[in-house]
């Protein structure tokens, strides 16, 4: 049984925009990271079961290298000019449930990664479709103790008061082909596919939400959340 681990969006570099959108509207940023040998930074938005993640170019040079080229980071990475989609969606097996893979893989350990460990990415991610892969030896970030350094604890209490990814709705452009991988994952209920002129990502917080956070134009993120902050 696999769950959603976190997803992704590329955003333009340092994410001053959307880093500044979603710290107005009551979340607290969480740690990023600098992704040696892949050529991308981040900065992610943690809740009790998921997270979020704003990802960026650092250096072209590092991901024009084999395995980020191989994973075709840099056309994600520039999706208004490629086509390509701007989303990834990362999945994680549930605790002690026998690791058997729901679609082929192609291992993914670029030199951020500690030696040994490996991305298991979906074979069949095409262009206009989300970028699936599957992590391993990772749980839910309110489930590491205190003292773990991958603890998101400090990050989840979220002054707006949300607290759990509900829902996640990806647009895909008219007319492409959805890839079997992207597929298989909106069969597990994990996320929903639409159709539309623009790749947007929509993250529901909330079962009947009360605010809409639209990223747009800057970003192709819109939040749904109830806010509790008031």
């Amino acid at each position: 049984m696999l769950e959603l681990n976190h997803i992704f969006v590329f955003t333009k570099p340092k994410a001053t925009e959307l880093l500044g959108t979603l710290g107005n509207n009551g979340f607290n940023m969480g740690r990023g990271r600098i992704h040696e040998g892949q050529g991308t930074e981040n900065q992610c938005l943690f809740f009790d079961n998921a997270y979020f993640e704003a990802i960026w170019e650092r250096d072209d040079a590092e991901m024009q290298l084999e395995k980020p080229k191989k994973a075709k980071i840099p056309e994600r990475a520039h999706w208004r000019d490629t086509g390509y989609s701007p989303f990834g969606i990362a999945l994680n097996f549930v605790e002690n449930w026998p690791i058997e893979l729901p679609f082929k893989t192609w291992k993914y350990n670029p030199g951020f990664m500690p030696k040994g460990s490996y991305i298991d990415v979906a074979e069949g991610n095409n262009t206009t479709s989300p970028f699936i892969f599957i992590m391993h030896n990772v749980l839910r970030p309110a489930c590491y103790p205190e003292d773990d350094p991958r603890s998101a604890k400090p990050f989840l209490n979220h002054p707006n008061g949300t607290n759990e990814i509900r829902e996640v709705r990806i647009t895909v452009p008219l007319g492409d082909e959805l890839s079997a991988p992207c597929r298989m994952v909106e069969e597990m209920g994990l996320i929903e596919v639409v159709r539309g002129k623009e790749p947007l990502m929509e993250i529901y917080l909330a079962d009947e939400p009360t605010k809409t956070i639209d990223c747009r134009p800057n970003d192709p993120l819109v939040i749904y959340l109830k806010d509790n902050s008031l």
